[in-house]
């Protein structure tokens, strides 16, 4: 039943009727008090209107109940990010990329938004690292193409900045 529960909590919240989708997701607490992915949804309910410290809260949860969770680790990672914690987010998104239970989706955007910490740390090095990381998962994803021109670009490292700005256009 606490499966019904969370799918009833995510269709409410797909609904955009947030409090009916937490009564459900509750519901399914009080039957699995271990329910990593409800954990998660409400964390992401709790995102999407800026109360951080209840997702802050859930994702914590989430983490404690399944630590093998790659979803609740990348979750957390893209909380840190908003909060701008960048190494505490690159310790979570490498954490749910170790998990190795990750879709090619989701491995993509955790390289990517790890690369986007060391830029912001004013590591390019790093960056580009995870960049090139990003696109051996999926080549198709020009604005990291983008993303790499820039940096080699700062750095003055003009003709591979326009190598990538031509693979991007």
């Amino acid at each position: 039943l606490a499966e019904a529960y969370k799918s009833l909590g995510l269709s409410f919240s797909y609904l955009g009727k947030r409090d009916e989708g937490i009564k459900e997701y509750e519901k399914a607490l009080m039957l699995n008090e271990n329910y990593t992915e409800v954990y998660i949804n409400l964390a992401m309910m709790y995102l999407n209107e800026r109360n951080f410290d209840r997702a802050f809260n859930m994702l914590q949860k989430a983490v404690k109940t399944n630590s093998f969770s790659s979803e609740a680790h990348k979750e957390l990672a893209n909380y840190y990010l908003i909060k701008r914690n960048y190494k505490k987010a690159i310790k979570e998104y490498k954490t749910a990329i170790n998990e190795g239970f990750i879709n090619k989706h989701s491995l993509f955007q955790s390289y990517s938004n790890i690369a986007l910490c060391f830029k912001l740390e004013g590591e390019p090095e790093q960056a580009i690292f995870y960049l090139e990381k990003a696109l051996s998962v999926n080549p198709d994803r020009g604005i990291t193409y983008f993303e790499l021109g820039e940096i080699f670009n700062n750095k003055g490292n003009e003709e591979k900045a326009l190598k990538y700005y031509r693979d991007y256009l």
